[in-house]
């Protein structure tokens, strides 16, 4: 009897997990797992290494500055200090007294001040910098004025000329009527117009659909119990039809909290929406997003963060 052992190949971390990572390994609150694969990460990326020390400095820093004491004369030095208009309000005060006094010698001090600038500034130069634009007569129309036609007298001619003209018989090309200029079709407006009209109807649809965006709902919960729930919460999206979107796992593992990244069929939105709100508060963000998902889909971040308080969340969820 023989048995087949199939163990599955670590999977290593990536830098976005890396990034995520950086500030629970240094107060060291990494699981050994976890901690294992970031120092492996560590190990086989020299920029991760060079990037965990410059974190680890940024830290020693802050903490080097929480043993900075201040001396008590220097803070009563700091809270006496006052503004400069501040100052001289308080210096008025104490030679003036009276506030009306105050408020006439406000009154010729900014009057000196306005006169001062309208005797001495130098108007002149001042215009002359900005030379007022001159009317231009109206510009006269380009068609030339109609000239009177003049009209030519027709020739005198004798009465035999005449009869003999009535006598002369009609050729063919005579007795046809001419066509007047009233007489002929009206033009036909140019094709060119009904291209022009087309190739600007395509061109507003294609900024249409270059300006169409798509939509990210963000959901925001605060649960007591946020990590015994989120398998529960994995189960029901993949129950409803999601699927995970971005590169970590669906209800990916935080210090303070989960992280949910998929994509819904609308159809079970409303679902998804009322068994999470029967676990607690949801609050919901709706805004625009560069990348457009497919019809009758929905793209949805969800944090469940979790949080102590003595008020106890519902064991069993609606189903």
């Amino acid at each position: 009897m023989s048995f087949d052992f199939h163990i599955e190949p670590k999977r290593k971390i990536t830098e976005f997990q890396f990034q995520q990572m950086l500030y629970a390994y240094s107060q060291g609150h990494l699981d050994p797992n976890r901690k294992k694969a970031f120092e492996e990460y560590c190990r086989s990326n020299p920029k991760a290494q060079e990037e965990l020390k410059q974190f680890q400095k940024a830290l020693q820093y802050c903490q080097n500055l929480q043993k900075i004491t201040v001396d008590p004369h220097f803070l009563k030095v700091l809270q006496s200090h006052l503004p400069f208009w501040k100052n001289i309000k308080r210096k008025s005060e104490e030679l003036f007294p009276s506030r009306h006094f105050r408020w006439f010698i406000q009154a010729v001090f900014v009057s000196i001040i306005t006169a001062s600038i309208g005797i001495f500034f130098p108007w002149e130069r001042f215009i002359s910098w900005h030379p007022q634009t001159e009317k231009k007569p109206p510009a006269l129309s380009q068609k030339s004025p109609q000239k009177p036609k003049v009209t030519q007298a027709l020739p005198v001619t004798s009465p035999t000329l005449l009869e003999k003209e009535k006598t002369k018989p009609l050729s063919q090309k005579q007795q046809e009527p001419k066509q007047t200029t009233s007489q002929l079709p009206a033009s036909t407006p140019p094709k060119t117009s009904v291209k022009t009209v087309s190739q600007h109807k395509k061109k507003t649809e294609i900024k249409k659909k270059a300006i169409l965006k798509g939509k990210l709902y963000r959901f925001y919960m605060k649960l007591p119990n946020a990590f015994e729930v989120s398998p529960q919460i994995v189960e029901k999206i993949k129950s409803l039809g999601g699927q995970k979107a971005g590169e970590v796992k669906l209800g990916w593992e935080k210090p303070n909290g989960r992280y949910f990244h998929f994509s819904l069929p609308e159809e079970n939105y409303p679902i998804l929406l009322e068994y999470l709100k029967s676990l607690g508060k949801v609050k919901i963000v709706e805004h625009d997003h560069w990348r457009v998902m497919p019809k009758g889909k929905r793209r949805i971040i969800l944090w469940v963060e979790a949080v102590q308080s003595p008020v106890t969340a519902p064991q069993k969820p609606v189903q």
